[in-house]
């Protein structure tokens, strides 16, 4: 069932593969991988129904960045916004390196009004993730700046 599930998701048909994903999880609600791909019903404009697939498969130690930018990104399209900062900023804290996380952050800061730490996030994501030599020459002004934004 699993290798079908895959090979419908791959093969872009999520409708399918989704009905597959969730009868593994009824035969084996402690598969955290399992969990995870359920909720790429997301994919098909039911972020509703993700949400719980992605809690419990993070919650039964699906450690991937995938889960925390899939939930974290789903509370926000939900106007979560709260939830979304904390998923995000445990994902970011254990994935540091990852540059898809930080602006998933950022725009959830916005959304809950803390501009400052939205761009001062983006700021140092910005010279960390950049191989340009200028952006590099400035990287350490840019970062002092990036918190102290109204010096």
């Amino acid at each position: 069932m699993w290798e079908l599930a895959m090979r419908l998701r791959s093969a872009g048909k999520h409708e399918e593969a989704l009905k597959q994903f969730e009868k593994i999880t009824v035969e084996n609600p402690q598969d955290a991988e399992a969990q995870y791909y359920a909720a790429t019903n997301e994919v098909l404009g039911r972020e509703k129904e993700a949400v719980p697939y992605y809690e419990k498969a993070i919650a039964l130690g699906y450690d991937e960045v995938d889960a925390y930018i899939g939930l974290g990104s789903t509370y926000r399209v939900l106007h979560r916004y709260e939830d979304a900062r904390k998923i995000l900023e445990q994902g970011y804290e254990q994935f540091p390196d990852n540059f898809a996380l930080p602006p998933l952050l950022a725009m959830t800061y916005y959304n809950l009004q803390e501009h400052e730490k939205a761009t001062t996030l983006l700021l140092q994501c910005y010279v960390k993730a950049s191989l340009d030599n200028d952006v590099q020459a400035f990287s350490r002004a840019i970062n002092y700046y990036a918190t102290h934004l109204n010096d």
